[in-house]
């Protein structure tokens, strides 16, 4: 009996195109923080807040949820190096240095086609930015973090506004989630969220 063999790999332009229909609703993209209280060995035996458990995939909802805050900005990305860190490395992600220059670039989406419509560079990765400010919620302290996109507003919310509070939110779709040691609220302090993605 004959095994017939398969090698397979994604399109980088089916991928492109896939950010740049995702992008079509930046408007309704969102982080959210939460998790005010500490980490407790009711998440597993070794966690604690200097060891905070893995978040599971399961997940449709951040822990304790505090503020869900509008994007500042989604763009596709090229990667510039071929560098683990960049897979959602919060330590560097919370850093005043973020995310290094250097390690990718962002792509303005009207520059990405030629003119007869053909692609001319194919960005792979998804950026998001959001900054979180002491104005923006009242815990003095978070440890995980989520994007969503799909938020739908409960009756008599205003939907342009920047900052929402759980009770505001009627229903969400989490895509991406992180649990961190203790994040820290200060008013000299503003924590600069971002990271690359794969859609």
């Amino acid at each position: 009996m004959r095994t017939e063999i398969f090698k397979t790999v994604n399109s980088d332009a089916g991928t492109t195109k896939r950010i740049l229909t995702f992008l079509e609703n930046a408007e309704n993209f969102f982080i959210g923080i939460g998790k005010s209280t500490e980490w407790t060995q009711t998440w597993g035996k070794e966690v604690s807040d200097e060891n905070p458990p893995e978040p599971k995939s399961n997940l449709t909802e951040i822990p304790e949820p505090i503020i869900y805050k509008r994007l500042e900005k989604a763009a596709p990305a090229l990667r510039n190096t071929a560098c683990a860190e960049l897979n959602l490395n919060l330590a560097d992600s919370l850093s005043t240095t973020n995310i290094k220059d250097n390690s990718f670039s962002i792509v303005d989406p009207d520059t990405i086609y030629n003119s007869d419509g053909s692609l001319r560079v194919f960005p792979t990765y998804l950026y998001l930015s959001s900054k979180i400010l002491y104005a923006d919620y009242n815990a003095t302290s978070f440890r995980t973090i989520g994007f969503y996109t799909n938020v739908k507003f409960n009756p008599n919310v205003n939907p342009n506004k920047l900052v929402y509070l759980p009770e505001e939110i009627k229903t969400s779709a989490l895509h991406w989630v992180s649990f961190n040691t203790p994040i820290v609220r200060a008013e000299s302090k503003e924590h600069i969220i971002q990271f690359l993605m794969k859609i």
